[in-house]
């Protein structure tokens, strides 16, 4: 593969943003509330932040019913379908900027909730709460970049999308690889 000047600074964005990222907790690579429904039963997933819209939209689009952050309909070079681009923003669900209240949650009707993020106890209760209050179950995931092969199969299994999440993880693993080899070569 030959080293032109986009991947090269695709390269070299991504090693600057690994050596900027915070440290989230170590041990837990994700968490569930309540039992989480078998793959063909999830059918509507909501996301509750970004880092979720991105996975969801990288394993399985279709069962999204909106995004938490972003609105995609007037941005028509986005090479998105349509159908997507038209999803409409929901709102955080998660953290103090939380703009999806718990009935609004409620009437999306979700099989699940998705977040990605930061996994210690705080935001693990949070989500426990949120999850019995609402009957609704959440995955939680590590959010750390370097897990993020980790995160797409994971999410993958849990909605039966593991040969997309594959591919998508492989993708990842290749990216982190490279930003983590060339953050090592400009540490010497």
């Amino acid at each position: 593969m030959s080293l032109t000047r986009r991947r090269f600074t695709q390269i070299l964005a991504s090693t600057l943003f690994l050596h900027h990222l915070p440290s989230f907790a170590q041990s837990v690579k994700f968490w569930a509330s309540l039992t989480l429904p078998e793959a063909q039963n999830i059918t509507r997933i909501v996301s509750a932040g970004a880092p979720a819209d991105l996975l969801l939209l990288a394993v399985a689009p279709e069962k999204m019913v909106g995004f938490s952050s972003f609105d995609f309909a007037r941005q028509a070079l986005i090479p998105l379908p349509e159908h997507i681009r038209q999803f409409p923003r929901l709102g955080r669900l998660a953290g103090r900027a939380s703009t999806l209240s718990l009935e609004g949650l409620m009437a999306l009707h979700p099989d699940l909730v998705v977040d990605c993020g930061n996994t210690d106890e705080t935001w693990i209760s949070q989500a426990r709460q949120v999850s019995e209050q609402t009957q609704i179950p959440w995955l939680l995931l590590n959010g750390k970049l370097e897990q993020s092969a980790e995160q797409l199969t994971t999410l993958g299994k849990t909605l039966g999308e593991e040969h997309r999440a594959t591919e998508q993880a492989n993708l990842a693993s290749r990216f982190v690889g490279e930003a983590q080899a060339i953050r090592h070569l400009t540490r010497r």
